[in-house]
């Protein structure tokens, strides 16, 4: 982007970037990159529960990122292309490899049950060392 576009729209940049911060905001965007997504699809792939998946949707539509729209029961997500920060950025994830070492972000975190049975099975058992 441009610095005198990006002086003049700060605070939608500003907005955007705040949005995308966030490791599973952003992996919810990377997804949507390739097409309009179901909530509860988008849930799987990040590897979020599906209320946790629909709050982030939240957020990034309150920052205009995503656009949501009801059909039937369910809700779909589309980025909000008409923006040209959000077809910048699209255009950047879509050709951009991803950052070396970005493996492990990448990947979805495990929920939230299967962290806090790790961590009791640590505290019972810790590994040796």
């Amino acid at each position: 982007m441009h610095p005198r576009a990006m002086e003049a729209g700060s605070e939608s940049v500003f907005r955007l970037l705040e949005a995308l911060g966030h490791v599973s905001r952003f992996q919810i965007v990377r997804a949507l990159c390739e097409r309009e997504r179901h909530v509860s699809d988008l849930a799987v792939e990040v590897g979020l529960s599906q209320s946790c998946t629909t709050r982030h949707l939240q957020s990034l539509e309150r920052a205009r990122v995503i656009h949501t729209r009801r059909v039937g029961k369910r809700v779909l997500a589309a980025l909000a292309l008409e923006r040209p920060e959000i077809a910048q950025v699209v255009g950047w994830l879509r050709g951009a490899p991803m950052p070396e070492g970005s493996a492990d972000a990448a990947r979805p975190r495990p929920s939230r049950p299967a962290r806090a049975r790790r961590r009791r099975a640590a505290a019972i058992d810790p590994p040796a060392g």
